[in-house]
């Protein structure tokens, strides 16, 4: 249950990317600074943290870590890929709120699990991103904010 956490969490979080300036030049590297975020699940506390996410394409991709406290067995580490067309850049640009999907997938694992976000800009580079994903038919709903970097 905290992997698919986990996994939708950091998936998640790095959609809101689509809120830089337009990112469609080559020349630009692009990376996309995801908050650290807390949530509480079944009487633990899960921490995730997101490293910086790099533009390749029309997706970021990076690494996540999850700490589970006190069940340290259950946290986790992977692999991050977020899906941002040129078009959803485009829009965040404007200021219109952008709905994001990607994927997760921890390490020592073969399944990819799905993660959906909105990204709300606030400013051109930065914004608040809520990211959904569901655990044993459950929704789990996690609120943090995000910096686009160049």
């Amino acid at each position: 249950m905290f992997r698919r956490v986990v996994l939708s969490i950091c998936v998640a979080l790095c959609v809101a990317a689509p809120l830089l300036a337009d990112l469609s030049g080559s020349a630009r590297t692009c990376r996309l600074v995801i908050d650290r975020s807390f949530t509480r699940v079944s009487g633990a506390k899960a921490t995730l943290t997101i490293d910086p996410l790099i533009r390749n394409g029309e997706s970021f991709q990076g690494d996540y870590q999850m700490k589970v406290t006190p069940f340290f067995f259950k946290s986790e580490t992977g692999k991050l890929e977020i899906f941002v067309s040129n078009d959803s850049l485009a829009k965040a640009t404007n200021g219109i709120p952008v709905d994001i999907t990607g994927t997760a997938l921890t390490h020592g694992e073969e399944v990819k699990r799905k993660v959906n976000a909105r990204a709300t800009p606030r400013a051109k580079d930065s914004g608040e991103l809520k990211v959904w994903f569901k655990v044993d038919e459950r929704d789990m709903v996690f609120q943090t904010t995000y910096r686009l970097l160049e």
